[in-house]
């Protein structure tokens, strides 16, 4: 069978080749006439009107039998990506929750550890219990 090609779609990018690569934009008929030996059709994309979800349940009852509308596998992919996003920034604050535990730990430690040396200093030097208050009150 002859085919007129009327216009080549060149990719501006590697994402867009491999995305078009075996992709052929054509009427549902002519699609029909060249596949007619093989397995036929596989998928039909539609670009319904944004937010017009009656369009779909219009089309519905038009398609033969063991047909249906569909939404993209994109959307679905979106939908699987972004259903764990509150479960993995619930675990990121918990593991930032930790770290700032952490944090003030070293900071308190490291406070007692300075102020022991100077106690110790000021044991040797003979303070009493009340010079001690006077120091730290």
């Amino acid at each position: 069978m002859m085919c007129l090609l009327l216009a080549c779609l060149e990719p501006t990018d590697s994402l867009s080749r491999r995305t078009l690569d075996g992709v052929i934009l054509t009427d549902i008929s002519t699609a029909q006439e060249l596949l007619a030996g093989q397995a036929g059709l596989t998928r039909i994309d539609l670009i319904l009107p944004e937010g017009d979800a009656d369009a779909a349940l219009h089309l519905e009852p038009r398609l033969p039998a063991g047909y249906r509308v569909i939404p993209a596998a994109a959307g679905r992919t979106r939908d699987k990506m972004t259903a764990g996003l509150p479960c993995k920034s619930f675990g990121v604050e918990l593991v930032g929750t930790g770290g700032r535990i952490v944090l003030i730990y070293n900071t308190m430690t490291f406070s007692v550890v300075q102020r022991r040396a100077y106690l110790v200093r000021c044991a040797v030097w003979c303070y009493t219990a009340r010079s001690f208050l006077v120091l730290f009150w």
